[in-house]
């Protein structure tokens, strides 16, 4: 496990790591600007309370020393605080899922998940000309389920991170896809084999695959009637011929002799 599994261990599931992460822009300016403070307020500090406006210099004593490490501590807690905002805040693509965390507090951590099957549509909103210049936008993540989308405010490099989100969704689905397929198959053959065990497997009756002799006629046939009839059979027996490739076609021949002794013949 490394370090930002570590961090955020309290929002992942047994088994679950972090692959990518995604955060918001990085507040430089809000560095620079408490950075600033801190400074100039310890060097006011200083002069105003320990400096004499008679001297041309403030002698380094022990006040002074105390007043910079409380300045020192200042600025630490105020640049972790950003730093926490930042490294806490933003899209986390993890092995399951989705995952928005939302850490502005310290001890106020807030969390989201979004399944890949559930996403829709990643769209990219641009407030201001800061955006387009600091290389950050709004992302809204759309949801196939329907409702509210959950939205990551100044996010850092937004298409960078649309693209590499879209490939890791279909890859994520396309085995999500492949497992229940397999899933399906592996059930199908147990009950298949099942069905085996219990009912033993079915045999084919050789006897339904044999072409049906047709009746002999009960009355004497005429000349004529023999004659036709030898042709009828020589016909059928010449389409039969074939029979080899169409196992599963059966020809039936009826016959049915007539009150005056004629034959009907249906094919």
């Amino acid at each position: 496990m490394n370090f930002r599994d570590t961090v955020f261990s309290q929002f992942l599931e047994e088994d679950e790591t972090i692959t990518r992460g995604f955060r918001r822009h990085f507040p430089l300016q809000k560095i620079i600007f408490w950075t600033l403070i801190s400074i100039g307020g310890v060097l006011f500090l200083r002069w105003f309370f320990f400096c004499s406006l008679k001297k041309a210099f403030c002698p380094l004593g022990t006040e002074s020393v105390y007043l910079f490490v409380t300045g020192g501590v200042f600025w630490v807690s105020k640049i972790f605080n950003i730093w926490l905002k930042w490294y806490g805040n933003g899209v986390f693509m993890t092995s399951e899922s989705l995952l928005f965390i939302y850490w502005d507090k310290l001890f106020e951590p807030k969390s989201v998940r979004l399944d890949y099957w559930d996403l829709d549509e990643i769209e990219i909103v641009r407030k201001g000309l800061k955006s387009y210049l600091g290389g950050y936008a709004d992302v809204h993540f759309n949801k196939v389920s329907g409702g509210k989308p959950i939205v990551i405010k100044n996010v850092h490099r937004p298409h960078y991170m649309e693209q590499v989100i879209s490939k890791n969704k279909e890859i994520m689905t396309n085995e999500r896809n492949f497992t229940e397929e397999s899933a399906l198959k592996d059930l199908l053959a147990s009950l298949a084999v099942r069905h085996v065990e219990e009912n033993g497997q079915p045999t084919r009756n050789p006897e339904s695959d044999k072409q049906p002799t047709p009746p002999t006629p009960t009355h004497p046939l005429t000349p004529e009637q023999k004659t036709w009839l030898e042709q009828t059979q020589t016909a059928q027996d010449i389409e039969i011929q074939p029979k080899h490739h169409f196992k599963n076609h059966l020809v039936e021949v009826e016959k049915q002799l007539d009150d005056d002794g004629g034959i009907e013949i249906d094919l």
